[in-house]
């Protein structure tokens, strides 16, 4: 062959070569990793600068070292809702994060050099795709679970794995770690299993954010609170994709426990809420729940003890007479005072009691709160309003209808009186 044909033939296949790299590359992105979660004191450092404080909000990325304070916490997550929490005293470097739009698969590869970081890989890893966490001692192949690693100052590496399967590399040995099982590795012995104990679940069945989605309250707090404000605010972050509820105590017994209401709340995209919830007189025990599209669940408790501000009422009852049907209404209205005279804040309950049918609870608008009421029995009624220190009442008689006479159509003939009977012998 002619040394300038070979030249020719050269340069088309590395100009196809340089093709099929270059269509690759096109469709080889990054996945984000967000950093949506920081308690204490974290850095992170990229390439050869110098460590910087890590926030909420900032994006990973490859080659990036995240390094925890003591009793210092970070959350990352992807967007595919996985997961991972980063422990105090942990340094963790992302070597690897993208997906390969062409192949249809992902890779995410991470090093754990000491310290503890606990993951949810929410999706499964199917076909060519990886999730992997290396360490001084071994290399973790996961394919959807939920595990922990931790790495000791020696290298020695321990794995727990709450859900799924997680396969383990230590030199020349091989190990499949499954649910409920705790794994060790130090590089030279190879790798010892044995079942979690009691303890080790528990624990973590108390990994917010890991075993369930992330659920924070920024207000109310956890102390108890006491307010004579009618609204709650709540207000917290959760993971996108997540959904958040509140439920609410019945309105009309404020000594029980049990949840009668449940309240959506939107969460936006990036997972911040904010809802305002009603309150009833007395103790108020509200439940806030985050469920992820997997039916995990995380849920936080808070006590609140609104006292209803009302110092004077009056009440007056527009009509005072019903028919004792069940079809005429009567409106009770309420006008709620507090102790200088000022109409009290929209919002206010105001308990309703007295007669059948009545709300337990009317909120006050502008000062003043309504029912509406019917009789199905006659007698006289007194409906009884209460708030705070306030009390009032309004009378209502439920009296039975007397008929109306009959008029016969017009046009139509009056029938005739019958005759009188006619004595017979």
């Amino acid at each position: 062959m002619p040394k300038g044909a070979v030249t020719i033939l050269v340069a088309l296949v590395l100009m196809v070569v340089f093709m099929v790299v270059l269509v690759q590359t096109m469709f080889i992105v990054d996945r984000l990793v967000a950093v949506d979660q920081v308690i204490g004191t974290a850095e992170y450092a990229r390439g050869e600068s110098r460590p910087a404080p890590l926030r909420e909000g900032m994006l990973l990325q490859v080659g990036d070292t995240v390094t925890t304070a003591a009793d210092s916490y970070v959350g990352i997550r992807w967007v595919d809702g996985t997961r991972a929490k980063i422990g105090p005293k942990t340094a963790l470097v992302l070597k690897r994060s993208r997906a390969d739009k062409l192949r249809k698969t992902e890779e995410t590869r991470l090093r754990l050099n000491w310290g503890q970081v606990w993951f949810r890989v929410r999706r499964i890893i199917k076909g060519d795709s990886k999730f992997e966490v290396e360490t001084p001692a071994v290399v973790a192949a996961v394919r959807g679970t939920v595990f922990s690693i931790t790495v000791s100052p020696g290298g020695q590496t321990a794995v727990s794995v709450y859900e799924g399967k997680v396969a383990l590399q230590a030199g020349g040995d091989n190990a499949l770690v499954g649910p409920r099982t705790e794994a060790s590795a130090d590089g030279r012995v190879g790798i010892n299993t044995l079942r979690m104990s009691e303890t080790a679940l528990a624990a973590w069945r108390h990994q917010e954010g890991v075993v369930g989605p992330l659920l924070t309250l920024s207000e109310p707090g956890e102390a108890p609170l006491r307010t004579t404000d009618p609204y709650l605010v709540v207000s917290g972050k959760t993971e996108p994709g997540v959904k958040v509820e509140v439920l609410e105590p019945p309105a009309n017994d404020t000594a029980r426990v049990e949840f009668a209401t449940i309240r959506k709340v939107v969460v936006d995209r990036e997972g911040a809420f904010t809802a305002r919830i009603p309150l009833v007189e007395g103790d108020n025990h509200l439940l806030v729940v985050a469920w992820d599209p997997d039916c995990r669940r995380t849920e936080i408790r808070r006590a609140v003890f609104y006292t209803s501000p009302a110092a004077r009422m009056t009440a007056h009852c527009a009509p005072d007479t019903l028919p004792a049907d069940g079809t005429g209404k009567a409106t009770v209205s309420v006008t709620v005072l507090d102790a200088d005279g000022h109409p009290v804040p929209d919002g206010t309950p105001v308990r309703f009691a007295g007669m059948e049918g009545l709300p337990g609870i009317a909120r006050t608008v502008g000062g003043v709160a309504k029912v509406e009421c019917t009789a199905d029995r006659p007698g006289n009624f007194s409906i009884v309003a209460a708030s705070g220190a306030a009390r009032a009442s309004a009378g209502v008689t439920a009296r039975i209808s007397e008929a109306a006479p009959t008029e016969a159509p017009e046009g139509s003939q009056a029938p005739e009186a019958a005759p009188d009977p006619v004595a017979t012998e």
